[in-house]
């Protein structure tokens, strides 16, 4: 029995650290892009806290910090996939002058497709 509450936890971990990942990656490459600074400031971040507005930042460095903090996700973690450069908000409701827009909602739809195709096997 003990057995088996570990391979629920770790199930459920391994579900809830592959949809924020998901979420965080479709976010950072469905960014446009023109300098760069706006789909590298996309981060994981414990919910409430202020996410950093890197005026460095790249997609690259955005992808490779994201798939770090998603592997210590753990199921009832409260997280979320944010991005604190100041012209986010509208880029991502249609100010870009280059697709893709709504970058959030197609983060949010890949997350819920990609939770929706998991299966719990505690076994």
């Amino acid at each position: 029995m003990e057995r088996a509450a570990e391979r629920a936890t770790e199930e459920a971990d391994r579900i809830v650290q592959g949809t924020v990942t998901t979420a965080a990656e479709v976010a950072i490459l469905a960014t446009p892009v023109d300098t760069g600074r706006l789909g590298g400031n996309w981060e994981i971040v414990e919910h409430g806290d202020d996410p950093r507005d890197d005026p460095d930042g790249s997609p690259a460095d955005a992808l490779a910090a994201s798939q770090i903090a998603s592997a210590t996700v753990k199921a009832g973690d409260y997280v979320d996939v944010a991005n604190a450069t100041p012209y986010a908000q509208p880029v991502d409701v249609g100010s870009a002058t280059r697709p893709p827009k709504g970058m959030t909602r197609l983060a949010t739809d890949a997350a819920r497709a990609f939770l929706s195709r998991q299966r719990f096997d505690v076994e």
